[in-house]
């Protein structure tokens, strides 16, 4: 994904790759006692996969379309491209794989671990603070980089 200069099948590909990973570790994350038919699995695949795609296809394309950009701003730019993709992506694939809880809600334990009913504010709850740890997690990875690289390449 930090390639320079990479092809849209290059940025596919990564996406395809990264989202791919994304969704196995929110299946295996989910909740259990949660049925999740094959169909919302790969709805929320599809989801996250495309939205990846398209808005890293989408950016790269029209920054190198941008007329009022000289060349390097436009490299500075494209190189900062697959953080939004990323973590638009990632949060997708959280809410997308774990709809269903917010729909029937999620078991609420006691301190003794014993179900003490349903709650759709907890299911909220915990979509909400696991959507924003996907999408603020590639900080360091997608950004560290592409501020560094430019040092170490001359």
């Amino acid at each position: 994904m930090l390639l320079p200069n990479p092809s849209w099948l290059s940025i596919l590909f990564w996406q395809w790759l990264n989202q791919t990973h994304n969704a196995l570790i929110n299946y295996s994350n989910r909740n259990a006692t949660q049925d999740q038919s094959l169909s919302q699995c790969v709805n929320a695949y599809c989801a996250a996969v495309s939205s990846a795609g398209i808005v890293a296809v989408g950016l790269t394309f029209i920054i190198k379309r941008a007329e009022h950009l000289n060349s390097v701003k436009r490299l500075i730019i494209q190189r900062f491209v697959p953080l939004p993709a990323t973590s638009l992506a990632s949060s997708l694939n959280v809410l997308c794989m774990r709809w269903n809880e917010l729909e029937t809600g999620i078991n609420v334990y006691d301190s003794n671990h014993n179900v003490i009913g349903v709650s759709k504010i907890a299911a909220k709850k915990a979509i909400k603070d696991t959507t924003l740890t996907r999408a603020f997690l590639p900080i360091p990875l997608l950004m560290i980089p592409p501020c560094v690289m430019p040092f170490l390449e001359r």
